[in-house]
């Protein structure tokens, strides 16, 4: 497990160091939003495409925890900026609270439910899960990129 950690950092540290910033200055908040949701699919295409192989889930936990890290954080982080304090408080206190204890739940509760399938049905059941999920996803960092973009174009503050 130390290693697995060692490494999952030492990925994100380099990624921090050489990536966010470039990708971040040269594409934008709205395009760093739809990249999340994009490499987290096809690391999980990867793993399906390795059928969950003890190798291919450890890169992809190890991929998507430093992207994570790395990379999700401070875009996430980004977000918040068009906002004013009061505002910034009470969403940045429901989601790291709230929201990320619901989405883990979620996650917990389908891997739960999907672990009673055979080994073709779980297959199936986590490709359709996943595949709804990152449509959903998608379609969020798309809405989300378009506002964000028009929030800050306009030189407008959330939460007036």
């Amino acid at each position: 497990l130390f290693q697995i950690s060692f490494i999952t950092q030492t990925v994100s540290f380099l990624f921090a160091l050489l990536g966010t910033k470039n990708l971040m200055r040269r594409y934008g908040e709205r395009i760093c939003l739809l990249i999340i949701p994009c490499v987290v699919a096809s690391t999980f295409c990867y793993m399906i495409a390795s059928h969950f192989s003890f190798y291919s889930v450890l890169i992809g936990f190890i991929a998507i925890r430093a992207l994570n890290y790395s990379f999700i954080r401070p875009v996430k982080e980004t977000l918040y900026i068009p906002t004013n304090v009061d505002t910034r408080y009470k969403a940045k206190s429901w989601i790291d609270t709230i929201g990320t204890k619901l989405a883990k739940a979620t996650g917990s509760t389908c891997n739960i439910a999907l672990a009673q399938l055979t080994s073709t049905g779980l297959l199936l059941g986590f490709s359709a899960l996943f595949g709804a999920i990152a449509c959903g996803w998608l379609v969020i960092s798309i809405f989300l990129g378009n506002r964000y973009r028009k929030i800050i174009q306009s030189k407008e503050i959330v939460g007036k």
